[in-house]
């Protein structure tokens, strides 16, 4: 056994889970690479690993926003806003959250008025705290219409 052999079976496994669909893939390109391609043994990882390998290490525009549609989280998306305004805030600048809703990497720029309009109209959620907080609501809706 080489060293780089040992090295190999000493270092800690990372692990990474892969779905059904995933796997039936995987499989399918194993045999079709033990099929096609002559005196040719390699195991599933080996070939996630050389797929993996054999790529960009950089995603395209068009790959971030497929993933951006794919996983987008609203909370998340909303958290990374209020930090983004309070820091533009502290430093002085202009920016509102009309700006940052046409960053959403979902495509879906307008639905956070029409979620304020849903709140305000009380589509979403009939059990307002407050009257103040309807009132707010409101006007939070009237402001970002006139934007």
């Amino acid at each position: 056994m080489t060293n780089d052999a040992k090295t190999q079976t000493n270092a800690p496994k990372n692990r990474v889970t892969l779905d059904a669909d995933c796997l039936l893939i995987i499989d399918r390109l194993v045999e079709q690479v033990t099929l096609e391609t002559k005196g040719v043994k390699i195991k599933r990882s080996e070939l996630v690993n050389w797929i993996l390998r054999s790529r960009s290490d950089v995603f395209s525009s068009k790959e971030l926003a497929l993933i951006g549609k794919d996983f987008f989280d609203e909370v998340a998306f909303m958290s990374w806003a209020l930090d983004t305004l309070r820091k533009a805030k502290q430093r002085g600048e202009p920016i509102t959250m009309k700006d940052l809703l046409k960053e959403r990497p979902d495509g879906a720029s307008s639905s956070g008025q029409t979620a304020l309009k849903k709140i305000s109209t009380g589509t979403v959620n009939n059990n307002f705290p407050s009257e103040n907080a309807q009132k707010s609501a409101q006007k939070m809706t009237l402001n970002s219409s006139k934007l």
